[in-house]
């Protein structure tokens, strides 16, 4: 590992069999707590996975293409806590983030290169905490601007809009905080029959104006996001 990267515990890396399990499930980073997190890129047939010392791209068959080291990367993974957010921009870049603090890594479309950011809140400031769940709002009815990501702390229970231009992060509205989940991860379509695994699916179309989102971890739940993002609508289940 890096000196210049701090990861507190590890996650567990995915190769082989594995790897090839949840690339052909697609499961858009369900797999996310005590495994290597993982992002398919279908638009250029490729994958992420954030594992405990970089970043890694791969082809949408498996074959590694490289390593990303993620400079003064600061993480947290223990059996308490859940794994950082990986999540990928329309423009194939992918976006990295820290678990412990407000910070993002963004990487280049080819690979080539990380930039950290510190992302200012706008609430919690009396607390610590990152992000441990990082998804690009979907195309649907509603869509969030380019360079605009919604985060999820596990440990609060809280959701943000990240504006990844001005490097600030406001909090999303909820009711109440969201509870027995790791992370997020946009609606995805359901598995073939031949690879049934618990993935969180969407219930029903999201209401008009509204983007869709699910939990992962323990408790599956459905995030509807408000048409400014300003607030959110969780309900229990998120099966297509």
């Amino acid at each position: 590992m890096s000196k210049r990267n701090v990861f507190i515990g590890k996650l567990i890396k995915t190769t082989g069999p594995r790897l090839a399990l949840l690339l052909a499930a697609g499961l858009a980073g369900a797999a996310q707590a005590q495994d290597a997190v993982t992002r398919p890129d279908p638009a250029r047939d490729r994958t992420w996975v954030l594992r405990d010392d970089a970043a890694y791209l791969y082809r949408g068959s498996g074959e590694f293409l490289r390593r990303v080291e993620l400079p003064g990367w600061i993480a947290a993974h223990s059996p308490w806590s859940c794994a950082p957010g990986l999540a990928v921009g329309p423009g194939g870049e992918a976006w990295v983030s820290s678990n412990a603090r407000p910070l993002l890594w963004r990487i280049d479309a080819a690979g080539q290169r990380a930039e950290p950011l510190e992302i200012a809140p706008d609430s919690d400031l009396d607390k610590d905490f990152g992000f441990t769940g990082l998804v690009q709002v979907p195309a649907g009815p509603a869509q969030a601007p380019q360079g605009v990501l919604i985060a999820f702390n596990a440990a609060h229970g809280t959701l943000w809009r990240i504006d990844t231009a001005r490097r600030t992060a406001r909090r999303i509205f909820l009711y109440a905080p969201i509870r027995g989940a790791c992370g997020i991860a946009a609606a995805p379509a359901p598995a073939s029959p031949a690879l049934q695994v618990a993935v969180p699916m969407r219930t029903s179309a999201p209401r008009p104006g509204v983007a869709t989102l699910c939990t992962t971890g323990k408790r599956v739940q459905k995030i509807e996001l408000a048409a400014d993002f300003g607030s959110a609508r969780v309900s229990a289940g998120c099966m297509r």
